[in-house]
Protein backbone atom coordinates (compact mmCIF):
# COMPACT_ATOMS: atom_id res chain seq x y z
CA UNK A 1 0.00 0.00 0.00
CA UNK A 2 2.69 2.28 0.90
CA UNK A 3 4.39 2.04 -2.25
CA UNK A 4 1.40 2.51 -3.72
CA UNK A 5 1.16 6.09 -2.79
CA UNK A 6 4.27 7.11 -2.75
CA UNK A 7 4.69 6.57 -6.52
CA UNK A 8 1.10 7.50 -7.55
CA UNK A 9 1.23 11.22 -5.52
CA UNK A 10 -2.12 12.62 -7.68
CA UNK A 11 -5.20 11.13 -9.17
CA UNK A 12 -5.61 8.83 -12.23
CA UNK A 13 -6.16 5.83 -14.10
CA UNK A 14 -4.04 4.23 -11.05
CA UNK A 15 -6.59 4.63 -8.81
CA UNK A 16 -9.82 5.33 -11.03
CA UNK A 17 -9.16 1.70 -11.83
CA UNK A 18 -9.93 0.13 -8.80
CA UNK A 19 -13.01 2.42 -7.77
CA UNK A 20 -16.62 2.91 -8.23
CA UNK A 21 -16.22 6.26 -8.66
CA UNK A 22 -16.65 7.20 -12.29
CA UNK A 23 -19.71 4.57 -12.79
CA UNK A 24 -21.88 3.81 -10.00
CA UNK A 25 -23.79 1.89 -12.11
CA UNK A 26 -21.70 -0.94 -13.29
CA UNK A 27 -23.09 -2.39 -9.87
CA UNK A 28 -26.07 -4.96 -10.80
CA UNK A 29 -26.26 -7.12 -8.29
CA UNK A 30 -28.06 -6.49 -4.54
CA UNK A 31 -25.65 -5.10 -2.25
CA UNK A 32 -25.53 -5.35 1.74
CA UNK A 33 -23.39 -2.85 2.73
CA UNK A 34 -21.76 -2.55 6.72
CA UNK A 35 -18.99 -0.56 8.21
CA UNK A 36 -18.21 1.09 11.50
CA UNK A 37 -17.93 4.96 12.49
CA UNK A 38 -14.10 3.68 14.45
CA UNK A 39 -13.32 2.26 11.33
CA UNK A 40 -11.90 3.51 7.76
CA UNK A 41 -14.79 3.06 5.81
CA UNK A 42 -18.25 4.60 6.68
CA UNK A 43 -17.93 7.30 4.39
CA UNK A 44 -17.43 5.49 1.02
CA UNK A 45 -19.51 3.00 2.23
CA UNK A 46 -22.53 5.77 2.81
CA UNK A 47 -21.66 7.03 -0.60
CA UNK A 48 -21.77 4.37 -2.66
CA UNK A 49 -24.76 3.66 -0.85
CA UNK A 50 -26.27 6.82 -1.42
CA UNK A 51 -25.25 6.48 -5.43
CA UNK A 52 -26.26 2.67 -6.80
CA UNK A 53 -29.41 2.13 -8.06
CA UNK A 54 -30.22 -1.65 -7.62
CA UNK A 55 -31.58 -3.22 -3.80
CA UNK A 56 -29.77 -2.56 -1.09
CA UNK A 57 -29.20 -2.18 2.70
CA UNK A 58 -26.49 -0.65 4.73
CA UNK A 59 -25.51 -0.83 8.72
CA UNK A 60 -23.12 1.16 10.26
CA UNK A 61 -22.15 0.21 13.66
CA UNK A 62 -20.06 1.80 16.45
CA UNK A 63 -17.08 -0.98 15.70
CA UNK A 64 -13.58 -0.81 14.05
CA UNK A 65 -12.06 -2.75 11.77
CA UNK A 66 -13.54 -6.12 13.59
CA UNK A 67 -16.67 -8.43 12.82
CA UNK A 68 -19.67 -7.17 15.13
CA UNK A 69 -19.31 -10.05 16.99
CA UNK A 70 -15.99 -9.58 18.40
CA UNK A 71 -15.77 -5.70 17.87
CA UNK A 72 -14.80 -2.65 19.79
CA UNK A 73 -16.25 -0.58 20.66
CA UNK A 74 -19.59 -2.29 21.25
CA UNK A 75 -22.14 -3.23 21.55
CA UNK A 76 -21.34 -6.19 20.01
CA UNK A 77 -23.91 -7.83 17.26
CA UNK A 78 -24.69 -11.01 16.35
CA UNK A 79 -23.84 -10.00 12.13
CA UNK A 80 -23.93 -13.70 10.97
CA UNK A 81 -27.84 -13.38 11.46
CA UNK A 82 -28.38 -10.03 9.34
CA UNK A 83 -26.34 -11.49 6.45
CA UNK A 84 -28.33 -14.41 6.50
CA UNK A 85 -31.57 -12.54 6.25
CA UNK A 86 -29.90 -10.67 3.35
CA UNK A 87 -28.58 -13.44 1.63
CA UNK A 88 -31.13 -16.16 1.83
CA UNK A 89 -33.61 -13.65 0.54
CA UNK A 90 -31.41 -13.02 -2.96
CA UNK A 91 -29.55 -15.74 -2.98
CA UNK A 92 -32.29 -18.98 -2.08
CA UNK A 93 -34.96 -16.82 -3.11
CA UNK A 94 -36.07 -17.15 0.22
CA UNK A 95 -38.81 -14.59 1.47
CA UNK A 96 -36.61 -13.66 4.84
CA UNK A 97 -38.49 -9.96 5.40
CA UNK A 98 -35.17 -7.98 5.00
CA UNK A 99 -36.74 -5.82 1.45
CA UNK A 100 -39.58 -5.01 4.29
CA UNK A 101 -37.39 -2.89 6.60
CA UNK A 102 -36.24 0.83 6.98
CA UNK A 103 -32.63 0.06 4.79
CA UNK A 104 -30.52 2.03 7.07
CA UNK A 105 -29.44 0.76 10.18
CA UNK A 106 -27.25 3.22 11.95
CA UNK A 107 -25.37 3.86 15.51
CA UNK A 108 -25.96 6.96 16.65
CA UNK A 109 -23.02 8.55 18.68
CA UNK A 110 -23.17 10.26 21.68
CA UNK A 111 -21.07 12.12 24.01
CA UNK A 112 -18.18 9.56 26.26
CA UNK A 113 -15.25 10.51 27.54
CA UNK A 114 -11.68 10.01 25.69
CA UNK A 115 -10.04 7.33 26.13
CA UNK A 116 -6.15 5.76 24.96
CA UNK A 117 -7.83 2.54 23.71
CA UNK A 118 -11.25 1.52 22.23
CA UNK A 119 -14.24 1.85 24.42
CA UNK A 120 -15.75 -1.44 24.94
CA UNK A 121 -18.78 0.07 25.05
CA UNK A 122 -19.78 2.95 23.20
CA UNK A 123 -22.10 5.68 23.83
CA UNK A 124 -25.55 6.08 21.47
CA UNK A 125 -28.31 4.36 20.05
CA UNK A 126 -29.35 2.19 17.02
CA UNK A 127 -31.80 3.76 14.63
CA UNK A 128 -33.39 2.97 11.62
CA UNK A 129 -33.37 5.21 8.69
CA UNK A 130 -35.82 5.67 5.55
CA UNK A 131 -32.34 6.77 2.87
CA UNK A 132 -29.00 8.34 3.11
CA UNK A 133 -28.60 11.11 3.17
CA UNK A 134 -31.41 12.03 5.37
CA UNK A 135 -34.15 14.01 3.60
CA UNK A 136 -34.91 15.75 6.90
CA UNK A 137 -31.12 16.72 7.22
CA UNK A 138 -30.79 20.86 7.02
CA UNK A 139 -27.19 21.55 5.69
CA UNK A 140 -26.53 24.72 8.53
CA UNK A 141 -23.38 26.99 7.94
CA UNK A 142 -21.90 28.19 11.03
CA UNK A 143 -19.57 30.71 10.40
CA UNK A 144 -16.40 31.79 11.55
CA UNK A 145 -16.16 34.67 13.63
CA UNK A 146 -13.02 36.97 15.55
CA UNK A 147 -12.40 36.06 18.87
CA UNK A 148 -13.06 31.98 18.44
CA UNK A 149 -16.66 32.46 18.37
CA UNK A 150 -18.78 29.93 15.98
CA UNK A 151 -22.40 31.48 15.03
CA UNK A 152 -25.04 30.51 12.66
CA UNK A 153 -24.91 34.44 12.11
CA UNK A 154 -22.73 35.12 9.24
CA UNK A 155 -19.97 37.66 10.22
CA UNK A 156 -20.39 40.46 7.91
CA UNK A 157 -18.11 43.23 8.18
CA UNK A 158 -16.25 44.84 5.73
CA UNK A 159 -13.57 45.39 7.35
CA UNK A 160 -11.34 41.56 6.69
CA UNK A 161 -9.77 39.68 9.45
CA UNK A 162 -6.80 37.48 9.01
CA UNK A 163 -6.39 34.41 11.86
CA UNK A 164 -3.22 33.43 11.26
CA UNK A 165 -0.81 30.69 13.01
CA UNK A 166 2.58 29.12 12.20
CA UNK A 167 2.67 25.73 10.73
CA UNK A 168 3.59 23.15 13.74
CA UNK A 169 4.07 19.86 11.49
CA UNK A 170 3.46 17.89 15.41
CA UNK A 171 -0.26 18.88 15.74
CA UNK A 172 -2.29 15.72 15.90
CA UNK A 173 -0.73 14.07 18.41
CA UNK A 174 -3.99 13.93 20.59
CA UNK A 175 -6.06 12.88 17.32
CA UNK A 176 -4.92 9.09 17.47
CA UNK A 177 -4.50 7.42 14.58
CA UNK A 178 -7.04 6.88 11.67
CA UNK A 179 -6.83 3.23 11.44
CA UNK A 180 -5.90 2.30 14.39
CA UNK A 181 -8.66 0.49 14.97
CA UNK A 182 -7.68 -1.60 12.06
CA UNK A 183 -4.41 -2.76 13.33
CA UNK A 184 -4.45 -2.19 16.75
CA UNK A 185 -7.77 -0.99 19.06
CA UNK A 186 -5.04 1.86 20.86
CA UNK A 187 -3.84 5.12 19.99
CA UNK A 188 -7.05 6.90 19.96
CA UNK A 189 -8.22 10.35 20.20
CA UNK A 190 -7.48 11.76 23.53
CA UNK A 191 -8.58 15.29 25.00
CA UNK A 192 -7.78 17.83 22.29
CA UNK A 193 -6.91 20.82 24.25
CA UNK A 194 -3.35 19.88 24.23
CA UNK A 195 -3.37 20.09 20.27
CA UNK A 196 -6.25 22.93 19.67
CA UNK A 197 -3.50 25.15 21.79
CA UNK A 198 -1.35 25.06 18.22
CA UNK A 199 -4.79 25.62 16.71
CA UNK A 200 -7.73 28.18 15.55
CA UNK A 201 -10.37 27.75 17.71
CA UNK A 202 -13.92 28.28 17.04
CA UNK A 203 -16.79 27.60 20.13
CA UNK A 204 -20.49 27.72 20.07
CA UNK A 205 -22.04 29.02 23.54
CA UNK A 206 -23.36 26.00 25.50
CA UNK A 207 -26.29 24.55 23.48
CA UNK A 208 -30.01 24.86 24.92
CA UNK A 209 -30.54 21.48 23.71
CA UNK A 210 -29.45 18.10 22.58
CA UNK A 211 -28.22 19.00 18.71
CA UNK A 212 -27.78 16.08 16.16
CA UNK A 213 -25.43 16.42 13.33
CA UNK A 214 -26.11 13.06 10.84
CA UNK A 215 -24.51 13.26 6.93
CA UNK A 216 -21.66 15.17 5.13
CA UNK A 217 -20.40 17.82 6.92
CA UNK A 218 -18.10 20.35 5.07
CA UNK A 219 -15.66 23.71 5.68
CA UNK A 220 -15.13 26.75 3.03
CA UNK A 221 -12.37 28.50 3.99
CA UNK A 222 -10.41 31.48 2.75
CA UNK A 223 -6.90 30.82 3.45
CA UNK A 224 -3.41 32.03 2.93
CA UNK A 225 0.17 30.76 2.97
CA UNK A 226 3.64 32.09 3.00
CA UNK A 227 4.83 28.74 1.58
CA UNK A 228 3.97 27.42 -1.97
CA UNK A 229 2.34 24.39 -0.41
CA UNK A 230 0.08 23.64 2.97
CA UNK A 231 -2.34 21.53 3.96
CA UNK A 232 -5.56 22.85 6.01
CA UNK A 233 -7.38 20.30 8.76
CA UNK A 234 -10.51 20.85 9.94
CA UNK A 235 -11.72 19.33 13.44
CA UNK A 236 -14.59 19.09 14.65
CA UNK A 237 -15.21 18.59 18.75
CA UNK A 238 -17.43 17.99 21.94
CA UNK A 239 -16.93 19.92 24.38
CA UNK A 240 -18.00 19.02 27.72
CA UNK A 241 -19.02 21.19 30.57
CA UNK A 242 -15.67 20.39 32.65
CA UNK A 243 -13.64 21.57 29.13
CA UNK A 244 -12.79 17.98 28.12
CA UNK A 245 -12.59 18.45 24.10
CA UNK A 246 -13.85 15.37 22.66
CA UNK A 247 -12.72 14.15 18.85
CA UNK A 248 -15.84 13.74 16.86
CA UNK A 249 -14.85 14.35 13.36
CA UNK A 250 -12.46 15.36 10.69
CA UNK A 251 -10.79 16.20 7.31
CA UNK A 252 -8.22 17.87 5.54
CA UNK A 253 -7.13 19.46 1.97
CA UNK A 254 -3.70 20.18 0.29
CA UNK A 255 -4.01 23.42 -0.55
CA UNK A 256 -2.28 22.66 -3.74
CA UNK A 257 -5.14 20.66 -4.77
CA UNK A 258 -7.59 23.18 -4.63
CA UNK A 259 -8.62 22.63 -7.76
CA UNK A 260 -8.01 19.06 -8.98
CA UNK A 261 -6.33 16.10 -7.10
CA UNK A 262 -5.05 15.09 -10.88
CA UNK A 263 -2.61 18.14 -11.17
CA UNK A 264 -1.89 20.12 -8.08
CA UNK A 265 -0.99 23.96 -8.48
CA UNK A 266 1.59 25.40 -6.07
CA UNK A 267 0.30 28.25 -4.08
CA UNK A 268 1.16 32.34 -4.41
CA UNK A 269 2.43 33.27 -1.07
CA UNK A 270 -0.08 35.37 0.29
CA UNK A 271 -2.27 35.38 -1.43
CA UNK A 272 -6.37 34.34 -0.62
CA UNK A 273 -7.71 31.00 -1.77
CA UNK A 274 -10.80 29.41 -1.33
CA UNK A 275 -10.89 25.79 -0.36
CA UNK A 276 -13.44 23.50 0.05
CA UNK A 277 -12.90 20.53 2.54
CA UNK A 278 -14.84 17.28 2.71
CA UNK A 279 -15.20 16.36 6.28
CA UNK A 280 -16.05 12.96 6.84
CA UNK A 281 -19.70 11.27 7.56
CA UNK A 282 -20.98 11.29 10.81
CA UNK A 283 -23.86 10.49 13.24
CA UNK A 284 -23.18 12.13 16.47
CA UNK A 285 -25.46 13.98 19.03
CA UNK A 286 -24.01 16.76 21.17
CA UNK A 287 -25.91 17.20 24.21
CA UNK A 288 -27.88 19.88 25.92
CA UNK A 289 -24.87 22.24 27.69
CA UNK A 290 -22.32 20.78 25.35
CA UNK A 291 -20.27 23.59 22.73
CA UNK A 292 -19.28 22.40 19.05
CA UNK A 293 -15.58 23.37 18.38
CA UNK A 294 -14.26 23.70 15.00
CA UNK A 295 -10.43 24.06 14.71
CA UNK A 296 -8.18 24.32 12.46
CA UNK A 297 -4.22 23.22 11.72
CA UNK A 298 -1.67 22.46 9.29
CA UNK A 299 -0.89 19.09 10.37
CA UNK A 300 -2.55 15.96 11.45
CA UNK A 301 0.29 14.05 12.78
CA UNK A 302 -0.33 10.31 12.02
CA UNK A 303 -2.49 10.63 9.43
CA UNK A 304 -1.42 13.03 6.77
CA UNK A 305 2.11 13.29 6.37
CA UNK A 306 3.85 16.81 6.70
CA UNK A 307 3.98 19.30 4.26
CA UNK A 308 7.86 20.52 3.91
CA UNK A 309 8.38 24.24 4.19
CA UNK A 310 7.78 26.38 7.38
CA UNK A 311 4.99 28.61 7.29
CA UNK A 312 2.95 31.22 8.85
CA UNK A 313 -0.85 30.39 7.16
CA UNK A 314 -3.93 32.35 7.69
CA UNK A 315 -7.78 32.09 7.70
CA UNK A 316 -9.64 35.42 6.28
CA UNK A 317 -13.44 36.38 7.87
CA UNK A 318 -15.36 38.79 6.87
CA UNK A 319 -17.69 39.76 4.18
CA UNK A 320 -15.72 39.34 1.32
CA UNK A 321 -14.33 36.18 3.27
CA UNK A 322 -17.21 33.97 4.58
CA UNK A 323 -14.90 31.33 6.32
CA UNK A 324 -17.56 28.81 7.29
CA UNK A 325 -18.48 25.30 7.98
CA UNK A 326 -21.93 23.80 7.22
CA UNK A 327 -23.01 21.10 9.49
CA UNK A 328 -26.34 18.49 7.90
CA UNK A 329 -28.13 19.54 11.73
CA UNK A 330 -30.87 16.30 11.48
CA UNK A 331 -34.22 16.85 13.72
CA UNK A 332 -36.53 13.78 14.96
CA UNK A 333 -37.79 12.03 12.32
CA UNK A 334 -41.68 13.14 12.31
CA UNK A 335 -43.16 9.47 12.54
CA UNK A 336 -41.02 7.68 14.24
CA UNK A 337 -39.35 4.36 12.53
CA UNK A 338 -39.52 0.94 14.49
CA UNK A 339 -36.09 0.15 16.50
CA UNK A 340 -33.78 -2.09 14.70
CA UNK A 341 -34.45 -5.44 15.45
CA UNK A 342 -30.51 -6.47 16.58
CA UNK A 343 -29.73 -9.51 18.47
CA UNK A 344 -26.56 -9.85 21.09
CA UNK A 345 -23.67 -11.50 19.91
CA UNK A 346 -23.53 -15.12 20.66
CA UNK A 347 -20.17 -13.99 22.09
CA UNK A 348 -20.01 -12.64 25.37
CA UNK A 349 -18.84 -9.04 25.86
CA UNK A 350 -15.65 -7.92 26.82
CA UNK A 351 -14.27 -8.09 30.46
CA UNK A 352 -12.12 -4.98 31.35
CA UNK A 353 -9.73 -7.07 32.47
CA UNK A 354 -10.04 -9.45 29.83
CA UNK A 355 -8.68 -6.46 26.93
CA UNK A 356 -5.19 -7.31 26.90
CA UNK A 357 -5.94 -10.92 26.14
CA UNK A 358 -8.01 -10.40 23.45
CA UNK A 359 -6.07 -7.59 21.69
CA UNK A 360 -2.73 -7.86 22.92
CA UNK A 361 -0.01 -5.92 25.29
CA UNK A 362 0.58 -2.54 23.78
CA UNK A 363 3.01 0.49 23.78
CA UNK A 364 2.34 4.08 23.33
CA UNK A 365 4.40 6.81 23.89
CA UNK A 366 4.73 10.24 22.94
CA UNK A 367 8.24 11.34 23.00
CA UNK A 368 9.31 15.32 22.71
CA UNK A 369 13.01 15.38 21.95
CA UNK A 370 13.71 19.38 23.32
CA UNK A 371 17.02 19.52 22.04
CA UNK A 372 16.62 18.74 18.39
CA UNK A 373 12.95 19.85 18.63
CA UNK A 374 11.24 16.73 17.36
CA UNK A 375 8.02 14.70 18.12
CA UNK A 376 8.11 10.86 18.38
CA UNK A 377 5.09 8.60 18.58
CA UNK A 378 6.42 5.05 19.70
CA UNK A 379 3.41 2.37 19.17
CA UNK A 380 3.70 -1.40 19.82
CA UNK A 381 2.01 -4.56 20.44
CA UNK A 382 2.39 -8.56 20.94
CA UNK A 383 -0.83 -10.90 20.76
CA UNK A 384 -0.87 -14.07 20.26
CA UNK A 385 -2.61 -17.61 21.37
CA UNK A 386 -3.57 -20.87 20.62
CA UNK A 387 -5.93 -21.04 16.86
CA UNK A 388 -9.12 -22.20 17.14
CA UNK A 389 -8.35 -24.49 14.18
CA UNK A 390 -6.17 -27.25 15.83
CA UNK A 391 -2.38 -27.98 17.49
CA UNK A 392 -1.79 -23.96 16.04
CA UNK A 393 -0.40 -21.51 17.81
CA UNK A 394 0.30 -17.48 16.58
CA UNK A 395 2.52 -14.81 17.70
CA UNK A 396 2.34 -11.37 16.64
CA UNK A 397 4.23 -8.25 17.28
CA UNK A 398 4.41 -5.07 15.48
CA UNK A 399 6.27 -1.84 16.08
CA UNK A 400 6.25 1.29 14.47
CA UNK A 401 7.56 4.88 15.56
CA UNK A 402 6.92 8.32 13.55
CA UNK A 403 8.81 11.26 13.83
CA UNK A 404 8.22 14.68 12.68
CA UNK A 405 11.02 17.79 13.30
CA UNK A 406 9.52 20.86 14.29
CA UNK A 407 12.38 23.38 12.91
CA UNK A 408 12.32 21.24 9.47
CA UNK A 409 9.23 20.00 8.67
CA UNK A 410 10.59 18.39 5.68
CA UNK A 411 12.14 16.02 7.95
CA UNK A 412 9.83 13.29 9.10
CA UNK A 413 10.06 9.52 8.74
CA UNK A 414 7.94 6.36 9.81
CA UNK A 415 9.97 3.30 10.94
CA UNK A 416 7.68 -0.02 11.21
CA UNK A 417 8.13 -3.59 11.88
CA UNK A 418 5.97 -6.60 11.72
CA UNK A 419 6.88 -10.00 12.92
CA UNK A 420 4.56 -13.02 12.58
CA UNK A 421 5.02 -16.52 14.10
CA UNK A 422 2.99 -19.42 13.12
CA UNK A 423 4.17 -22.46 15.52
CA UNK A 424 2.60 -26.41 14.78
CA UNK A 425 3.58 -29.76 15.21
CA UNK A 426 5.66 -30.07 11.86
CA UNK A 427 7.38 -26.45 12.00
CA UNK A 428 7.16 -22.91 12.36
CA UNK A 429 6.58 -20.76 9.90
CA UNK A 430 8.33 -16.76 10.60
CA UNK A 431 7.57 -14.02 8.81
CA UNK A 432 9.69 -10.49 9.29
CA UNK A 433 8.87 -7.46 7.64
CA UNK A 434 10.36 -3.75 7.80
CA UNK A 435 9.29 -0.26 6.56
CA UNK A 436 10.47 2.59 6.38
CA UNK A 437 9.03 6.33 4.65
CA UNK A 438 10.92 8.91 5.17
CA UNK A 439 11.13 12.40 3.43
CA UNK A 440 13.99 15.54 2.59
CA UNK A 441 12.41 19.27 0.89
CA UNK A 442 12.35 17.37 -2.52
CA UNK A 443 12.27 13.65 -2.22
CA UNK A 444 10.11 10.73 -0.44
CA UNK A 445 11.96 7.72 0.54
CA UNK A 446 10.74 4.27 0.40
CA UNK A 447 11.99 1.08 1.61
CA UNK A 448 10.23 -2.47 2.71
CA UNK A 449 11.67 -5.80 3.32
CA UNK A 450 10.25 -9.12 3.52
CA UNK A 451 11.64 -12.21 4.82
CA UNK A 452 10.52 -15.87 5.54
CA UNK A 453 11.97 -18.60 7.27
CA UNK A 454 10.48 -22.05 7.43
CA UNK A 455 12.41 -24.10 10.63
CA UNK A 456 14.82 -21.25 11.21
CA UNK A 457 15.88 -21.55 7.37
CA UNK A 458 15.50 -19.08 4.83
CA UNK A 459 12.74 -19.73 2.34
CA UNK A 460 12.06 -15.85 0.93
CA UNK A 461 13.62 -12.69 0.89
CA UNK A 462 13.12 -9.78 -1.07
CA UNK A 463 13.33 -5.82 -0.75
CA UNK A 464 11.27 -2.89 -2.51
CA UNK A 465 13.55 0.78 -2.19
CA UNK A 466 12.58 3.58 -4.24
CA UNK A 467 13.25 7.45 -4.21
CA UNK A 468 10.78 9.82 -6.24
CA UNK A 469 10.14 13.69 -6.05
CA UNK A 470 7.26 15.18 -4.06
CA UNK A 471 4.47 16.78 -6.06
CA UNK A 472 2.74 19.42 -4.88
CA UNK A 473 2.99 17.76 -1.22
Amino acid sequence: WGLGFITHQQHGSYWTSQSLQPDYSRIKVPVMLWSGWADCYPTPILRAFSKIKVPKRVLVGPWGHYWPEEAVPGPRIDGRRELLKWFDQWLKGKDTGVMQEPPVVLWVRKYKEPEERMYIEDAGFWRHEAEWPLARAQSTEMHLHPGGKLSRQAYDSPQEVRDSYTYDPAVGITAGIYWGGGIQPYAMPLDQRYDEAYSLNYTTPPLEQDTEVTGDPRAILYISSTADTAYFHVKITDVAPDGTSKWVNDGGLLATHRSSHAQPEPLEPSRVYELAIELKYMAYVFQKGHRIRVSIASADFQNAWPTPKAAVNAVHLGTRYPSRVALPFAPPQKVKLPAPDLRPSPRPELDPEDYESQFGKREHRIVHDLVNETVTVHLGRTAGGRSAYGNTQTETTARSSYTVSRKNPADASLNATHEYTLNRPDGTIKVEAHEVVASDISSFRYLTQVQVTVNGKRHFNKSWRVSVPRKGN
